[in-house]
């Protein structure tokens, strides 16, 4: 082999190693949101239809918590759970002898668009059948009394404004009913599209039920904050009397009770982006590979022009 053509290789071969010293490195994929996530719940319990003070609260710092009342091996009166690694929700209470009982879970979610353009975002969850009812039958000759509420909310909003932000997705059920007077119910599913409430003898149920939330366009660079709450409370009593005041119920004898208040709910959740949005990161080279770069972009063009001036030399000798 002749001498040019030796440094010719070396020299080819010093560009190869400068284009791949330049290659950009491998697309690197960044996650479109960046997502903060918590979930905390409560039980609160007492014997009256009062509210109560607090008995239970969790705050969780990773992403599970579970508690109910009372513990093992009791059968519990409420208990919630909220699981924010496998997207699960739930609250529900089943109380009778003059006892009050609410369980309470939330999910909130601060999310960030981490792309240089707006996000399409929607929240997507899925309710398993639940009920709110006083179910059961009273023992003969008692006058009974109850309550069984649900209800479920979902907000979104920038992390200044949640606090006051309105519903943009809520179902409720009311029932409150007494052996005297029956049942005076109600229900609102004006903002949960397709969420039906079923009427029975004793309150209501609902069937499974699933929705995607459209929350909008996220801009480049913001941040907002979207909250998932379920209530359920319940309160229940059987007393030997026949038609005293409600007022005087603290001086008769209560009996065990036949019937309950039974209220409950559960829903996988997740927040996503559009389907079939991809986002992709291309790695810039630096300056300084940029001129190796070129440095061996000009090193093959030298090898190139010398040997078209070799080759017209042996042209011109023949």
């Amino acid at each position: 082999m002749k001498p040019f053509a030796l440094r010719a290789v070396a020299v080819a071969a010093f560009a190869a190693v400068c284009v791949s010293a330049a290659s950009p490195a491998m697309a690197v994929p960044l996650p479109p949101l960046i997502s903060e996530k918590s979930v905390s719940g409560a039980i609160l319990f007492g014997a009256t239809d009062s509210v109560p003070s607090q008995l239970v609260i969790s705050n969780s710092s990773d992403s599970f918590i579970s508690d109910r009342f009372p513990a093992p091996p009791d059968t519990p009166i409420a208990r919630y759970i909220g699981d924010t690694g496998n997207g699960r929700l739930g609250a529900n209470v089943d109380v009778a002898n003059g006892n009050f009982a609410a369980s309470q879970v939330n999910y909130t979610e601060t999310v960030t668009n981490n792309t240089d353009h707006d996000l399409d975002l929607y929240f997507s969850f899925y309710l398993k059948p639940g009920q709110a009812q006083l179910v059961g039958t009273p023992t003969d000759g008692t006058f009974w009394e109850g309550t069984a509420n649900f209800r479920g909310d979902i907000v979104w909003d920038t992390p200044e404004n949640f606090a006051d932000a309105p519903s943009i997705w809520s179902v409720s059920a009311n029932v409150l009913g007494d052996s005297d007077n029956g049942f005076f119910n109600s229900t609102d599913t004006s903002l949960a599209p397709g969420f039906k409430f079923v009427a029975t003898d004793t309150g209501y149920t609902y069937d499974a039920y699933q929705y995607t939330l459209a929350l909008g366009r996220l801009g480049a660079g913001e941040s907002k904050e979207l909250g998932y709450f379920l209530d359920s409370e319940g309160f229940y009593r059987e007393v030997q009397c026949g038609c005293i005041s409600r007022s005087a119920f603290s001086a008769i004898t209560e009996v065990p009770a036949g019937g309950h208040s039974a209220v409950g709910a559960f829903d996988p959740l997740g927040i996503v982006t559009k389907p079939g949005t991809q986002f992709l990161a291309v790695a810039v080279p630096e300056p300084s590979t940029w001129a190796m770069l070129g440095v061996g972009l000009l090193a093959v063009a030298g090898v190139a022009r010398r040997r078209a001036s070799v080759s017209a030399k042996v042209r011109r000798a023949a």
